[in-house]
């Protein structure tokens, strides 16, 4: 028996999260990959659930739910979403994000519609299914250019004389210990990797997001009291990524 359209809506919802993480690993951003890979996984039974029985909305509406809090109020969408220039951190959190909003609206106007009956179940209006047409176009058009602008920007930057380097490679710092004398210091970050990080202390007000293969220069007063403070990367999946900064 084909699938009612709300029904098909719903699994594509759910194949789209499992495939952010394929976008992920594909695009080299294993830890981004790895760190949502268990509810993919969950995702995709729920789909092929679907698929093969055409059962299990209750389920599918339930996992959608609890990714759509995951990945679009848990997570913090706001950093990925706000750089078009990250392909391996955009393009996987927006599939995730639309993924799990129409695996719930598909599960749960298809519940009600089998509520209803048989004659409940519509298969499409021309509508609706330019509509997801549309938007699928639109979420290819939007991957591609953010893999043109992320793979062809240059973004190197040269250390000024006095500064300090520290690299971003294979999810740690390096060197991951700092020690800095106390007045105004500079420190450039180059991030070796596919992926973003951030170069973070709490201590300093310091959140700044350096993109894939790029370098930043941050500028910032280092206080005349003594002490370590904690260095780490805020991006969800990196958080054993970290180092210390001593004020001498």
């Amino acid at each position: 028996m084909r699938k009612s359209f709300y029904t098909r809506l719903a699994v594509g919802g759910l194949l789209l999260i499992v495939l952010s993480v394929v976008v992920a690993f594909a695009a080299g951003n294993a830890t981004g990959g790895f760190a949502v890979a268990p509810p993919a996984m969950i995702s995709l039974i729920a789909a092929l659930l679907l698929i093969v029985t055409g059962r299990g909305l209750i389920l599918a509406a339930v996992i959608s739910f609890l990714a759509f809090m995951l990945f679009g109020v848990f997570e913090p969408l706001g950093d990925p979403l706000r750089h078009l220039e990250s392909f391996s951190d955009f393009v996987p959190t927006l599939m995730r994000a639309i993924g799990s909003a129409l695996g719930l609206v598909g599960s749960v106007v298809a519940l009600l519609q089998s509520r209803r009956g048989p004659a409940a179940l519509r298969h499409g209006s021309a509508t609706e299914k330019r509509l997801v047409k549309i938007g699928t176009a639109g979420l290819v058009v939007v991957a591609v250019g953010s893999a043109v602008l992320t793979y062809t920007r240059n973004l190197e930057i040269n250390a000024p004389p006095g500064a300090s380097v520290v690299e971003t490679v294979d999810d740690r710092f390096s060197p991951s210990e700092l020690s800095l004398e106390e007045g105004p210091h500079t420190i450039l970050v180059v991030n070796r990797d596919s992926y973003a990080h951030t170069f973070s202390v709490d201590e300093l007000d310091l959140d700044v997001y350096v993109g894939p293969r790029a370098d930043r220069l941050i500028t910032f007063d280092v206080p005349d009291d003594p002490g370590r403070h904690d260095l780490y990367c805020a991006v969800t999946g990196h958080e054993d990524m970290t180092g210390t900064i001593e004020f001498s």
